[in-house]
């Protein structure tokens, strides 16, 4: 399941200085978390990258899932005409292709969480997702969120599973992106008043314990 709030359209630069101002913290709720789930993916943390791991139905549909999200943030912020089809095409095929040939080259990144290569790859100069806040909710060790991050997005990454976001943030680092990873819920950045231009959310509802609770801390 796909569930984007798409803010009002207002000043970006405004709310990323917003979020610049607000400190981290321990977080403060569970109130959604589903405790039998939450164990599931502390077990695979370390294999949420391997492309014929337990994640790799995520990592098949990723480009298509990335496109769409792409397609109807660009059309929300009268960006459509920016970027053709077929260069969107080609920039959300190309990112999974190059997990692809680091995988052939048998890199892996979370093996040793202290030791990490310099960074392999940037955003393309026409990435289409500049000047946009994202926030990928429930992202795991960042399969979507390092994807918008490429296509230029400011993103930020929240999960409750305490083993995911360091394996994203190394990933990220080894893959040259610049991203926010944060251990927490969506209650503790509503609790702060961050506010982004989109938030995703995917795959995540049916694992929580309070659905209408937690898609209501979504539009906040």
């Amino acid at each position: 399941m796909i569930c984007a709030t798409f803010q009002a359209k207002g000043n970006s630069a405004q709310q990323r200085t917003d979020m610049s101002a607000v400190h981290r913290s321990t977080p403060t709720t569970t109130s959604t978390v589903d405790d039998k789930d939450q164990a599931t993916w502390s077990r695979v943390a370390r294999e949420w990258w391997d492309l014929n791991g337990p994640m790799r139905p995520l990592h098949h549909m990723n480009p298509a899932r990335v496109k769409y999200i792409t397609q109807q943030t660009l059309h929300h912020f009268a960006r459509q005409d920016t970027l053709s089809p077929s260069r969107l095409e080609d920039l959300c095929a190309s990112y999974s292709s190059h997990l692809q040939q680091v995988q052939d080259a048998g890199i892996d990144y979370c093996a040793k969480l202290s030791q990490v290569a310099a960074g392999t790859l940037s955003p393309p100069s026409d990435a289409p997702l500049r000047g946009l806040t994202m926030l990928d909710v429930g992202c795991g060790a960042g399969i979507v969120a390092e994807h918008l991050a490429y296509l230029g997005a400011d993103v930020v990454g929240v999960d409750s599973t305490p083993e995911t976001p360091p394996v994203g943030r190394v990933h990220a680092k080894a893959m040259g992106l610049d991203l926010e990873y944060i251990h927490g819920t969506t209650d503790d950045l509503v609790a702060q008043h961050r506010q982004f231009d989109v938030v995703c959310c995917l795959e995540v509802v049916e694992h929580v314990t309070d659905v209408d609770h937690f898609v209501a801390g979504l539009a906040k």
